[in-house]
Parts: C-alpha cells; structure tokens; sequence
C-alpha cells in the first residue's frame, strides 16, 4: 500500500515574498514569508505572516506549513 504520491516539486519560495489566497467566502489571504527550514525528519517547513481580510474585519497572525502544502494553498505569488 502506497501512502504518498509524487508529484511535482513546489517552486523555491523565499523569505520575504508574499502570495494570495482567494476563499469563496469573500476573504483574501495574503502571506508573507518569514522563513523556510527543514525539520529533522527533513520536511520542509514555511513560517510566514497571515493577513485575512475581509468585510469589516482584518486580522493578522503567524502559522507554519509545511512547503508542499504551502504552495496548494497559496499558489499565486504576488508581484515583488
């Protein structure tokens, strides 16, 4: 039995670029990247910035994920 699939490699993210996240229910997450690391099983880890934004409300705080799981979330990197 297989437990993992292969897939194609997440492109480099580096520090101090930001990428956006449209949700159906009118938010938009922007993040921004603090710092990539692998942890000692060797998984590649983003820590980064959430801005949430939506009507009325705007929130900030810090997750981490891991680098694949980043790049499906938030996939559209914004300008520079």
């Amino acid at each position: 039995m297989r437990f993992w699939s292969r897939r194609s490699p997440a492109p480099d993210v580096n520090h101090g670029a930001r990428y956006l996240r449209r949700r159906d229910d009118e938010f938009v997450e922007t993040a921004r990247v603090i710092d990539v690391s692998a942890d000692a099983a060797g998984i590649v880890h983003v820590h980064f910035n959430l801005k949430i934004s939506g009507p009325r409300m705007t929130e900030e705080e810090q997750r981490t994920l891991s680098l694949e799981y980043f790049h499906r979330l938030y996939g559209e990197a914004l300008p520079g």
